[in-house]
């Protein structure tokens, strides 16, 4: 059974119907004309990004989106670290960074991550943030700098997210 919020026209899918249901048939609204599609395309993705940055640069200037990344490579080539960055208005973000398990504590991170900040540096980012989690690296971030700034409790499940930024050198 759907029940429907008049008020505001939209419905609200109760948890057996979601279940026995598949999802473009579980969510019925009265009141919109278009319906929801599950069949999202990289060009759709691409043109919903723009919509939403045409949006938000009244408020927040231009994005002056960059994205950027370093690899290790062993002796035959293959990847043993590497990192994945963008940059958005003032701030650098770290995405993805990865060291085998065999080149952990040799300094691998610790200059990988450095590199990026310098790159960051370099593109006027004046800021720095990443994401990590419980069960990963936080405390190796906070030795080069970064200061917590959030948490996301059970994500995932018994463990937390935490969220952590730094200013970038380059900001004096």
């Amino acid at each position: 059974m759907v029940k429907v919020d008049r008020a505001i026209g939209h419905s609200i899918c109760c948890p057996r119907l979601r279940a026995r249901t598949s999802w473009p048939l579980a969510l019925v609204s009265y009141a919109m004309k278009f319906p929801i599609e599950s069949n999202l395309t990289r060009e759709d993705e691409t043109y919903l990004r723009d919509r939403l940055d045409e949006f938000n640069e009244p408020f927040a200037g231009p994005r002056n989106a960059e994205e950027f990344g370093f690899t290790v490579r062993d002796e035959n080539g293959t990847v043993v670290a590497g990192l994945v960055a963008s940059c958005i208005w003032e701030w650098l973000h770290i995405n993805v960074i990865w060291v085998s398990d065999t080149l952990r504590g040799q300094g691998y991170g610790s200059s990988l991550l450095e590199a990026a900040e310098h790159e960051g540096i370099s593109r006027n980012r004046k800021y720095a943030m990443l994401h990590t989690f419980s069960f990963q690296a936080r405390p190796f971030y906070e030795r080069h700098g970064y200061q917590l700034s959030g948490e996301l409790t059970d994500f995932p499940k018994g463990h937390s997210q935490f969220m952590m930024f730094k200013r970038l050198a380059g900001d004096a």
